[in-house]
């Protein structure tokens, strides 16, 4: 056995004895060389893939001088390989990166330095027939294999493939680039703000790092639960308050900053915009897409995540077409009946010739959307019906006799976004009512009873709402204080 032969195996002892002890966790020393491992790691990639190259290259015939060099390149990279491998293994012991991920990237490591000793030995004593190509051949596997592995472990999955090109994306059946930020969402009714787009985020961006296996800092990204009990160093939300949220501040930390999140890539700043501004909403855990409160700056991104034209409310729902015999009856009771817009199935109806008659919607009344008793003589009694009005979304009471009793009878409505109640005797109380409507947007309580402190107070609840006590008030689009 040659010198250099028995160099090589003196190291794939101490490796494997690395392997196999694993030296104390408590150690620096250790830790301090098994940090150079993401340094050292690239000497025997780059080295023994020109090893292989060279291999091919003089295949040909056409390179003789390569073959000299091939030996040299096989056991530098060997020794490189080892030097690696031994310093990944010595960094494996102090934890924090996924468990099957880790597995393979090891034992893909040393099989890479085994393979190209091997390689090396049999180069040199000129025994590389059909075994030493197809170990060649397999290294070069193992190479690019094991070294996509630690990308990952590095920087979370995908690090490698998110810029392909889309026909290379093709090819290795990965979605094309455009549709990366797309989100998976068909109804914004029934998805909260969190996993549509928070989550998500957070999957995408930091998973490399604060996944429930790999907890750098002790933060984990990978749920609600991590991210809200922060890391080592306290918490990184503060709901409502994003400037003083470590990990907003930490985001938006000029490129190199030691404490810039994540190191070593930005966040877009449409998906870093995203968090802040559900932190400013008070982080919530389930508040529904279409209930959350979102300004125009966020509807136009979430544009461009694939949401502008995802249906909400009652257009999420599935309901029969209106019989035209039902349709017939209605408006020879006087209703005025329009369709709603479009191809949709429901109903925009003005009851004002027929107020006193409005019981007689019941054969369409799943499908009145819309409904105009404005200027009539309504009073309580007449509207009691509007509870069994499942999928009313808009209601005109103005200039009406309606009382508080009224508004408490529309407590079920839970898809009403527009109320007028303009010129009626409505008091604050009635007001209170109305707070389990979530998706209220506008009420017009003009010349009522209803004060600012009412209107206020309702605001507190539902803070989507505006509400417009006309000219005279100066709370129509105030929030409170």
């Amino acid at each position: 056995m040659s010198r250099a032969t028995a160099g090589l195996a003196a190291g794939l002892v101490v490796m494997a004895l690395v392997m196999l002890t694993g030296p104390s966790q408590q150690s620096d020393l250790w830790l301090f060389v098994g940090r150079g491992h993401p340094t050292v790691v690239h000497l025997p990639i780059g080295i023994l893939l020109l090893a292989v190259g060279f291999e091919l290259a003089g295949r040909t015939g056409r390179f003789p001088i390569l073959g000299p060099v091939i030996p040299v390149l096989l056991y530098l990279g060997a020794w490189a390989a080892i030097v690696a491998a031994t310093a990944g293994l010595l960094l494996a012991n102090w934890g924090g990166y996924p468990a099957g991920t880790l597995f393979w990237h090891r034992w893909i490591g040393v099989a890479v330095a085994i393979a190209a000793s091997v390689l090396y030995t049999r180069r040199r004593s000129g025994h590389f027939g059909r075994g030493y190509h197809a170990g060649l051949a397999l290294l070069g596997a193992g190479l690019v294999i094991g070294g996509h592995l630690g990308g990952t472990l590095t920087h979370g999955d995908g690090y490698l493939t998110e810029h392909l090109p889309d026909g290379v994306r093709r090819i290795a059946g990965l979605v094309p680039k455009d549709q990366l930020a797309r989100l998976a969402v068909t109804n914004l009714d029934t998805v909260s703000a969190y996993q549509a787009l928070i989550q998500p985020i957070f999957d995408r961006r930091c998973s490399g790092c604060h996944n429930a296996e790999r907890k750098k800092g002790g933060l984990t990204l990978a749920n609600l639960e991590g991210l809200m009990a922060g890391g080592k160093d306290g918490k990184v939300v503060v709901a409502g308050r994003p400037d003083q949220s470590e990990m907003i501040v930490r985001l938006w930390l000029p490129p190199g900053h030691k404490d810039r999140m994540p190191p070593d890539r930005a966040i877009p700043i449409a998906e870093a915009e995203l968090l802040r501004w559900w932190i400013e909403q008070g982080a919530p855990a389930e508040a529904r897409l279409a209930e959350i409160d979102r300004p125009a700056r966020i509807d136009r991104l979430l544009d461009d995540f694939g949401l502008a034209d995802l249906p909400t409310g009652i257009f999420t729902l599935a309901v029969p077409a209106a019989d035209s015999t039902a349709l017939a009856a209605v408006r020879a009771a006087g209703f005025v009946v329009r369709p709603l817009a479009g191809n949709t199935r429901y109903l925009d109806v003005d009851a004002r010739a027929a107020a006193e008659r409005l019981a007689q919607l019941e054969p369409v009344v799943a499908l009145v959307a819309w409904l105009d008793l404005s200027g009539t003589d309504a009073a309580d009694s007449t509207v009691a019906p509007l509870s069994r009005f499942p999928h009313l979304t808009r209601l005109h009471l103005e200039r009406t006799r309606v009382t508080d009793r009224t508004l408490d009878g529309l407590r079920d409505l839970q898809y009403l976004e527009y109320l007028n109640i303009y010129g009626t005797q409505v008091t604050d109380a009635g007001l209170r009512s109305l707070g389990g409507l979530r998706r209220l947007k506008a009420l017009f309580a003009w010349e009522t009873r209803v004060t600012r402190a009412g209107a206020d107070s309702l605001i507190l609840v539902l803070p989507r709402v505006t509400i417009d006590l006309g000219a005279d008030a100066v709370a129509d689009t105030a929030r409170p204080r």
